[in-house]
């Protein structure tokens, strides 16, 4: 019998080293999407982000970037960085805006930010904006845009939506399930109604919640 006290003759395995990982700043509501619109991916960093990127897919735009490039200014003489968090141009005229919920708007220090900000900008002749919650929601247009998002991807249905219109009154107003009757009956599939309103071929309140459309030619 081997004495209690004797060392095994098996080796000891050396304790295995974790591999080191990188640390993820992202949030839990940190999201990644693609614009087929405007061809870019963009990051979205917050809900309030997400929401207004929502937003801006269905605005006539030139461009759209998010993180866009930083401005250079001194601060006590040194040189400092700041990022907004999103750039686009609109009918030629160049944006920057920084999204942030409106209670962190209101410090001494944000609002003296934001002129600087605002004159720094306007010697480039880019319009600085500030974007908070009170900007982005009106009614349900964020959940009725969101439901309309996957249609982007697809072109305006125009010559479809022409025959369509043929069979409609332009007198009368539709809720999106007689639309959808109205175009089966006339030959089409349903899905062309959807994307139709998305690409702004019909007429329709958007911050009234979908299932009470009332929608018109």
């Amino acid at each position: 019998m081997k004495d209690e006290n004797n060392k095994s003759d098996k080796k000891t395995s050396k304790p295995r080293k974790d591999r080191t990982q990188a640390k993820q700043r992202f949030s839990n509501s940190t999201a990644v999407a693609y614009s087929e619109k405007f061809n870019c991916v963009s990051i979205l960093e917050s809900k309030l982000e997400q929401d207004f990127y929502t937003l801006m897919q269905y605005e006539a735009l030139d461009d759209f970037r998010t993180q866009p490039q930083p401005l250079k200014h001194l601060v006590d003489g040194k040189v400092q960085n700041y990022t907004p968090d999103v750039a686009y141009t609109k009918n030629g005229e160049q944006f920057v805006v920084e999204i942030k919920p409106y209670k962190n708007t209101l410090s001494d220090d944000f609002i003296n930010k934001v002129r600087f900000l605002t004159a720094e900008y306007q010697k480039q002749g880019i319009i600085f904006n500030l974007v908070t919650e009170k900007d982005i929601y009106e009614g349900c247009n964020i959940e009725n845009l969101s439901m309309l998002s996957p249609s982007l991807r697809y072109p305006p249905p125009i010559d479809d939506i022409t025959v369509l219109k043929t069979s409609l009154d332009t007198n009368c107003e539709y809720t999106l399930s007689e639309l959808n009757h109205k175009a089966i009956a006339a030959g089409f599939s349903p899905v062309i109604v959807k994307r139709a309103i998305a690409h702004r071929l019909f007429n329709v309140d958007i911050t009234v919640h979908y299932s009470e459309w009332k929608i018109s030619i």
